[in-house]
């Protein structure tokens, strides 16, 4: 593949490919695929040798679809809230008159 344009027309793009590069790309289409399946990042990172958070979150890049999937998943969250009375994941709403809460009000020290 070739420049079309400007000062370096026809000149090759890409010279040639670095192969110590080439890991790193790896590694990190290794990183996005294993956060965007869902696996926890602490698995990630030990998967992908990682040894601080810092140089994984180099690695873990977030793009404009990650960012609208993440507002998707929040908008959903919010709609389950509001149809259902309750957080995803819990059994039933929360209230002040669920009987353990009441007891440790009561029985709380003064």
């Amino acid at each position: 593949m070739r420049y079309a344009e400007g000062p370096k027309k026809g000149e090759a793009i890409i010279a040639r490919i670095e192969a110590e590069a080439i890991p790193n790309d790896f590694r990190r289409t290794a990183v996005r695929n294993l956060v965007r399946a869902g696996i926890p990042e602490r698995g990630a990172m030990t998967m992908t040798g990682h040894k601080t958070r810092a140089v994984f979150e180099r690695y873990n890049i977030v793009s404009p679809g990650d960012l609208l999937e993440a507002a998707r998943k929040l908008d959903a969250s919010a709609n389950m809230i509001s149809a259902t009375g309750t957080n995803p994941g819990t059994v039933e709403p929360f209230s002040i008159s669920h009987p353990t809460v009441s007891d440790r009000i009561k029985n709380a020290r003064p």
